[in-house]
């Protein structure tokens, strides 16, 4: 919530009287909607300098206040850290003919997974760093769906009884050391007590390695949050990979983390890590803008539902350009991720059930841009 909402409400101001205000001063227009999104949340709403002025014109005419536009669009911090979190009511979800919420942050049935190309290529990938001992690197910003694409792999994978994963659980992983993944490895693929010294606890896990390989067994390594892995971290776990029986490595690996790994990894400047790098394969979650259409139909389906009931096709292309930014040589840079689409959606639905929309039209998302 922005200032600027609980101002207003402090205030007794009522919509009308704020949006006659706005047009006396201003000459222009504004909807009930608009100023509904933009007191719901100001950064979604004309991020512009000139209509943040007007719109802190517009209060302190009503006021008799001199508040500036840092004061009125301040966002509250506990608000900031629960935006992630909008929970759409029965009423909003009937509105648009769905029992259940289609966009939950969150998925507990295999069935409610909507994969893309580029996530089906990652789960590929990590198949491959399962069934042939690859060394693979899964990379996407928040909300990505690095951790959907990783859940639906492990669940396969628990269900092969020659596969055994190991999964280092550590919460720091900025403080995560090589002692820690070796620990790992002893914890998950026996009922020992992991070494004490750096050679034994390395001999006690290439031992255990040679032990479920001699027994037909895969063994996958799987470390998230692999960003945050100290240089020397990395470069142990390619020594680590490179364990052999003749030709086959003993484990394979498989990296996640944010978009910071990729850049540490794949850049020009990588020399510390460039070792590393070249034994691994990366499979990038991308945006979604160009199968948003899809993504949001696919949802939608999970639960029984038609998207057409929701948001119409120029509708969703307009939010995928909103999702469209481009750099200094006007190259696009897409943004759509879907934990954000999620929450974009899930806004528009309540501002549409609010403003007694049938359906998210293009106009509708254009006057709320």
């Amino acid at each position: 919530m922005i200032a600027l909402k609980k101002l207003i409400d402090e205030k007794n101001i009522s919509s009308a009287q704020f949006i006659k205000r706005f047009k006396e001063i201003t000459a222009e227009n504004m909807s009930k909607a608009s100023l509904s999104l933009l007191l719901k949340d100001g950064r979604e709403m004309k991020k512009i300098p000139e209509f943040k002025a007007k719109i802190a014109k517009t209060y302190n005419s009503l006021t008799k206040e001199n508040k500036s536009i840092n004061e009125l669009f301040e966002i509250d911090s506990q608000e900031e850290n629960m935006i992630e979190s909008i929970n759409l009511t029965y009423d909003e979800l009937k509105h648009f003919g769905l029992s259940r919420d289609p966009f939950m942050p969150f998925i507990t049935k295999e069935s409610d997974i909507v994969m893309l190309d580029s996530h089906h290529y990652a789960l590929e990938m990590m198949r491959a760093a399962r069934d042939t001992g690859q060394f693979t690197v899964i990379t996407s910003e928040v909300g990505g769906g690095k951790t959907t694409v990783l859940g639906k792999f492990e669940a396969e994978t628990k269900n092969l009884s020659d596969c055994i994963i190991v999964k280092v659980r550590t919460k720091d992983m900025d403080r995560c050391t090589t002692k820690d993944i070796l620990a790992a490895c002893v914890f998950d693929l026996s009922d020992d007590k992991p070494k004490r010294g750096a050679e034994s606890l390395s001999r006690q896990v290439e031992a255990l390695l040679k032990k479920h390989h001699d027994a037909g067994k895969r063994i996958i390594l799987i470390i998230d949050e692999a960003q945050d892995l100290h240089t020397h971290t990395l470069k142990y776990l390619k020594r680590l990979w490179e364990l052999r029986d003749g030709l086959t490595p003993l484990v394979g690996i498989i990296l996640i983390g944010q978009t910071e790994l990729a850049t540490r990894l794949y850049s020009d400047n990588n020399l510390a890590v460039r070792e590393v790098t070249a034994r691994t394969i990366h499979a990038p979650l991308e945006p979604i803008n160009e199968s948003l259409k899809d993504y949001i139909a696919g949802k939608v389906k999970c639960v029984k539902g038609d998207y057409t009931k929701i948001i119409t096709d120029d509708a969703i292309a307009a939010l995928s350009d909103m999702l469209t930014l481009k750099d200094a040589n006007k190259k696009q840079i897409y943004k759509a991720y879907p934990l954000d689409v999620n929450n974009r959606i899930k806004r528009l639905m309540k501002l549409a059930y609010e403003q007694g929309e049938r359906v998210i039209t293009k106009e509708f998302i254009e006057e709320m841009a």
